[in-house]
């Protein structure tokens, strides 16, 4: 028995030590995701409403880091790759923050700033007759 026939004994077929671009694929989303998509993600709820061309230097960003985790060339199509990543557009990141704290805050998990800031449609007399009140939605 050689020394490569031992080494290649102790590592099974489909490890990442064996196929190095997967290694550096999960190292490089995982990078991105603790310090990029953590920057992208921080405060982002205040850009809620905001007109696209605004949130097209985000959006920007988060092409760009999909294309170094997945290593695609400058003209290939990030759509694609940001399904196979499991990441949401910049705007959808935004709607999705919004109704993660809306939904804390209505079982009472938010901070209670959070809470406080956000009531039911029907506890406010002026909007008891309209359809919100109904539908069970939430005022600032």
């Amino acid at each position: 028995m050689t020394l490569k026939t031992s080494a290649d004994m102790l590592l099974p077929s489909g490890s990442p030590a064996v196929h190095p671009s997967a290694a550096w694929r999960d190292v490089t989303a995982r990078l991105v995701s603790a310090f990029v998509l953590s920057r992208l993600d921080y405060c982002n709820a205040v850009l809620a409403g905001l007109p696209a061309l605004t949130l097209a230097p985000f959006q920007r960003v988060l092409h760009a880091t999909a294309r170094l985790v997945l290593n695609l060339r400058p003209r290939d199509h990030v759509s694609a790759a940001l399904r196979e990543l499991h990441w949401l557009p910049v705007a959808q990141r935004i709607d999705c923050k919004l109704c993660l704290l809306v939904h804390k805050s209505s079982h009472g998990q938010a901070p209670e700033y959070i809470s406080n800031m956000l009531k039911a449609a029907a506890d406010d007399p002026s909007l008891t007759t309209l359809r919100t009140a109904a539908n069970g939605n939430y005022v600032f």
